[in-house]
């Protein structure tokens, strides 16, 4: 990405210039404050120790970028150059206390088969039927292939069927096994919205870490309105002179108010 390309997005007070180490040295830097849509700023940073163009003080190097994010509107984008060659490699990501960015991915959560919307009995239960009554014939009824509980509301009375998960013993006989043996949950997409912020006070960051298995929901929800969020992950860690925290906020239908607060 080129000056020429950054000054099509800048915004006031675009470009900023700064004279660095005053009479003594001759290094001086420019930045550019682009305004982007959201997703799109790392396409605007350029490589480490590459060289360009400035209107004002001619060939640059690029130096280092600051990113940030205005929660359901745009991206910010600083990029500095300077004019004394830092060397080539990565750029520096350069950040100030509150510095924040959000990022969404999609996940899985388990839920119980039982909760699925087709569910039916017989995919996780064994059907089984007594054997030790004068006359009983094993006959599968029914009701076998559409009911979604185990409860027993037929005109079949309980004593001559059940459902189970496990061998009723010598009086019971297996008429029908599960269809889907094993199967006990199924995956669902799961929304996971990613908060990072920047901080000098560690105590500040590290307080991040206090919000995990709280139901909070996040700045930026990325458009998800009706799902619950849960804090399921927080780290900290040191990022040059600052304090980087990472919150995970994972969303479901429902998160239990028993369980989580």
């Amino acid at each position: 990405m080129s000056i020429a390309t950054a000054k099509q997005h800048q915004i006031p007070p675009s470009p900023s210039y700064t004279g660095i180490g005053g009479a003594s040295s001759d290094e001086q830097e420019v930045t550019y404050t682009l305004q982007l849509s959201i997703g799109s700023w790392t396409s605007y940073v350029p490589n480490g120790g590459s060289s360009d163009t400035d209107d004002e003080l001619g060939t640059v190097y690029f130096k280092a970028y600051r990113h940030r994010t205005v929660p359901g509107q745009y991206e910010l984008l600083d990029l500095t150059y300077s004019t004394v060659q830092q060397g080539g490699g990565a750029s520096l990501s350069i950040h100030f206390d509150n510095d924040e960015e959000y990022l969404i991915d999609t996940d899985t959560l388990e839920k119980p088969l039982e909760n699925h919307p087709d569910y039916e009995t017989r995919w996780n239960y064994d059907l089984y039927q007594r054997n030790d009554l004068n006359g009983a014939v094993p006959t599968t009824p029914g009701w076998h292939s559409s009911a979604t509980d185990t409860a027993i509301t037929n005109s079949d009375p309980a004593y001559v069927y059940q459902w189970a998960k496990s061998n009723l013993g010598d009086n019971w006989t297996c008429i029908q096994t599960r269809t889907k043996p094993g199967v006990e949950a199924y995956l669902v997409p799961s929304p996971v919205v990613t908060y990072r912020f920047w901080h000098s006070d560690k105590s500040t960051a590290e307080a991040a870490l206090e919000t995990v298995g709280t139901k909070t929901d996040p700045g930026e929800k990325f458009g998800y309105t009706t799902e619950e969020w849960l804090v399921t992950r927080a780290h900290v860690e040191p990022d040059g002179k600052h304090w980087r925290a990472t919150v995970e906020y994972t969303a479901a239908d429902e998160w239990d108010g028993d369980l989580y607060t």
